[in-house]
């Protein structure tokens, strides 16, 4: 079927119509258009039951054949945004992607069933088979890789790269799966510490927290899977970690699972500035008691003197 031109129909053969700017190619593609324009549909019951959706291009059986008034979508690939009815600026390449979009924009699926659950998230972005594939309602979410998933489908601003890899939370970056054992790059991981991006201060106990770094226990390890004859690692375990320091009077810092070298480094820093004041005691603490060693060195030094004056005089020898 071939439709370009208005709503009116002009020429109508076997699967071929051709209306006023509109396209379509294959049975029943854009077969209920009315007054949408500037559609582009190739394939059976693609674009089906638009109506007044405008600049839809869908290329594929059955993809965008639920879409009635969405506008500005492109579905590439068999039932990709099938379900898509009033959702706007999406972009589908890929069998089955977007395939359970509703009204859901602004959403970017590339691979096989990718973002294939969403069904009102919005400023999603999947690359790669099965990406983001329990991703529903979460928005502002990006995984790149096969499997690359969010692990539930409200979350937003969640960001999975690498093959397998599940990012767990909002706002949060997971770069690999489970197998992955070196994330290497030529220059140190950079965070930022500007003080004008900072706020709720709140001072910290060296002396406390050498107490608690006491406690934990450090040994060496490897994450199970691991091979331990090449990845070895030395630490503390996340969750004794959280429980000495996961909590500053404020609010909660890092997570029982995770550890971040930021927060090692402050930790550290603060049981470093504790050695130090103690040095700084024991040095004061040890020049006063050898100022005292001196004082009784020379009071030692006088009585010794007297008493041989005493001796001298009791032998009858006391100008000598």
């Amino acid at each position: 079927m071939v439709v370009t031109g208005t709503s009116t129909r002009n020429i109508e053969l076997p699967n071929v119509i051709i209306e006023v700017r509109n396209t379509a190619i294959g049975t029943n593609a854009l077969g209920s258009n009315t007054t949408g324009v500037d559609n582009t549909a190739s394939g059976v019951n693609a674009l089906l039951n638009n109506t007044l959706g405008f600049s839809n291009t869908a290329s594929g059986a059955d993809a965008l054949g639920s879409n009635t008034t969405g506008f500005d979508n492109t579905a590439s690939g068999a039932s990709a945004l099938f379900s898509n009815t009033t959702g706007r600026n999406n972009t589908a390449s890929g069998a089955g992607a977007l395939a359970s979009n509703t009204t859901g924009g602004n959403n970017t699926a590339s691979g096989f069933i990718a973002l294939v659950s969403n069904t009102t998230g919005v400023d999603n972005t999947a690359s790669g088979t099965g990406a983001l594939l329990s991703n529903t309602t979460g928005f502002g979410n990006t995984a790149i890789g096969s499997g690359a998933d969010v692990s539930a489908g409200n979350l937003f601003n969640a960001t999975a790269i690498g093959s397998g890899a599940i990012v767990n939370s909002s706002n949060k970056i997971r770069l690999g799966d489970t197998t992955v054992t070196v994330i290497e790059g030529q220059v140190p991981f950079t965070f930022s510490s500007d003080q004008t991006r900072k706020e709720n201060f709140q001072p910290v106990d060296g002396e406390v927290v050498l107490s608690k770094l006491r406690g934990l226990s450090l040994t060496s390890w490897n994450y199970i899977g691991h091979d331990p004859q090449q990845f070895r690692h030395y630490g503390p375990m996340g969750q004794e970690f959280f429980a000495a320091f996961g909590h500053d009077g404020i609010g909660i810092i890092g997570s029982p699972t995770t550890l971040t070298s930021s927060d090692l480094a402050g930790i550290l820093m603060s049981a470093v500035q504790a050695v130090e004041r103690r040095t700084m005691e024991l040095r004061q603490e040890t020049e006063r008691l050898k100022a005292t060693v001196e004082a009784f060195k020379a009071e030692n030094t006088g009585l010794k003197a007297r008493l041989e004056w005493a001796e001298r005089a009791i032998s009858g020898d006391a100008t000598k």
